[in-house]
């Protein structure tokens, strides 16, 4: 009976347990590789903060966010231990704050080359706002491969509090650690350098292939190997000869060869072109 009380607690302890990544915590998420790789992705932001502002037409707000941490504004109806993620504090008029997300309520997906990072369980709206329902914060982190410094450059994309549910703040940001490794191989590669890979793979292609029908098949030896070898041998002159008559600008006149003199050339080109006049 106790064995089967102790199986049962550890069922229990394992479908309740949450998922934590540094100091988020994923109620809702089984490991699972697609969760695993957009919690590679996402741990070296782990433990930054940011900071945006933005004015609207009757008042300023200001954002603080901290990856999977606290904000760096402590809000003032809390102690310091809290899992406020993200913060909305008003500038101006009655300078509330409100908790829009918590890190201990969190979410995580991941694509090719983008993370979304999710804070639920904020404050609750006003009734005639989102039905009641408590705020939540998702922060989009792009992929920029030129982006390699810690500082966050966040932006207020829109704050969707005009639902029935479902309401959220949008934030975005690019980092080059979100970008999968095959979208920064590319990055690295100018189209020149691509051209000149796919130019030498197909003549190492053609080499190789040649030397082996060469050999094998008409059974060539040394330097007869090679394909097209009498080309390839000439190669060097047809150059000369395209280079010549492409780039010379004046036109080349040979010499008058030496000759030898005979009864043809003593002949009086005069007379001959008088012949004409004799009558016939």
């Amino acid at each position: 009976m106790d064995l089967v009380v102790l199986l049962n607690s550890l069922i229990s302890l394992t479908v309740f347990t949450v998922t934590v990544h540094g100091q988020c915590k994923y109620p809702t998420h089984r490991t699972n590789p697609d969760f695993q790789e957009a919690k590679r992705r996402l741990e070296p932001l782990m433990g930054l903060s940011a900071a945006t502002q933005v004015t609207t037409l009757d008042n300023q707000y200001s954002y603080s966010i901290g990856i999977c941490r606290q904000t760096d504004v402590i809000m003032e109806r809390f102690s310091q231990e809290t899992f406020v993620g993200a913060m909305q504090t008003e500038l101006l008029k009655d300078k509330r704050q409100y908790n829009i997300g918590q890190y201990n309520q969190s979410e995580l997906m991941a694509g090719k080359n983008w993370v979304m990072l999710e804070y639920a369980g904020g404050d609750l709206y006003s009734p005639h706002h989102c039905n009641g329902s408590s705020r939540r914060t998702i922060i989009m982190f792009l992929c920029d491969p030129d982006k390699t410094d810690k500082a966050l450059n966040l932006r207020l994309v829109a704050e969707n509090s005009d639902k029935e549910t479902n309401c959220y703040y949008l934030f975005e940001t690019e980092h080059s650690v979100i970008c999968s490794p095959e979208n920064l191989l590319i990055r690295g590669l100018s189209p020149g350098s691509i051209v000149v890979i796919i130019f030498c793979t197909l003549f190492g292609t053609y080499l190789i292939v040649g030397i082996l029908y060469m050999r094998f098949m008409k059974r060539a030896k040394g330097l007869e190997q090679i394909p097209n070898y009498s080309f390839w041998k000439d190669f060097g002159n047809l150059q000369a000869d395209g280079c010549d008559f492409v780039c010379r600008s004046r036109r080349h006149v040979s010499a008058n060869s030496y000759r030898g003199i005979g009864d043809d050339q003593l002949q009086n080109e005069d007379d001959e072109k008088d012949d004409h006049l004799l009558p016939m």
